[in-house]
Parts: structure tokens; sequence; C-alpha cells
């Protein structure tokens, strides 16, 4: 009988480390380069959807001048460490599409707006 490889969990655990594609050297390269400065833009995200009561990576994005490379981590950062959640509801990008409104987690664990 041909036992299956253990399944590793689709996410890890946030480390504290701004995460990176494995084996890929630029991808940890550019991780590596953020590092210093991804806990100052993550309470900088942090403060922006709590003050909206939720938003959307391009909203994050347009408020904050981030890049997309850099707003998209921070804020699933943001998720693996349960600060933030999706928060149900969906709104339109620059590009029209449908987002993820992310919605604040406060202290006892429950969303503290809809996000809509």
């Amino acid at each position: 009988m041909r036992r299956s490889p253990p399944q590793l969990p689709l996410f890890l655990p946030f480390n504290g480390r701004p995460p990176f594609v494995r084996d890929v050297a630029t991808s940890e390269a550019a991780a590596d380069s953020v590092a210093s400065d991804a806990g100052t833009i993550r309470a900088a995200v942090l403060a922006y959807v709590k003050a909206r009561g939720g938003a959307t990576c391009d909203e994050v994005e347009v408020a904050l001048g981030l890049r997309h490379q850099t707003a998209g981590p921070r804020l699933r950062e943001l998720a693996l460490t349960g600060a933030i959640v999706d928060g149900g509801s969906r709104r339109r990008t620059r590009s029209g599409r449908a987002a993820i409104v992310w919605a604040p987690v406060n202290e006892s664990g429950t969303r503290t707006s809809g996000g809509t």
C-alpha cells in the first residue's frame, strides 16, 4: 500500500518575517529588503483599515501610496495574525474587479465592522 506524502498546511503561521516564495532567490531577497520597514508599513495598513472600518487592498494602495507588491503581503500578514479578517463583502477595484473588504478585528476577536 502506497502512502501519501504528508500534507503541509496551505498557509503557515506568520513568524514575523515577510513572506517569500521558497527556492526563488529574488523573492527571498525582496522579502529581506522590506523586512526592516514591514512592521511600520503593517501598522499603517492596520490603522487605515481600522479608520475606514474595512478596506480593500486597492484602497490601501491608493490611500497609502503603496505598490500592490507591498500592500498585499502586509494585508496577508495582518490576516495571519488575526488582526483583520475577510469582512464578507466585496468592493470594486480601480480595474472594476471585485475585491475582498478586509475588516478589523477587536481584542475579543470579532469583526468591528461589516466593511461595506
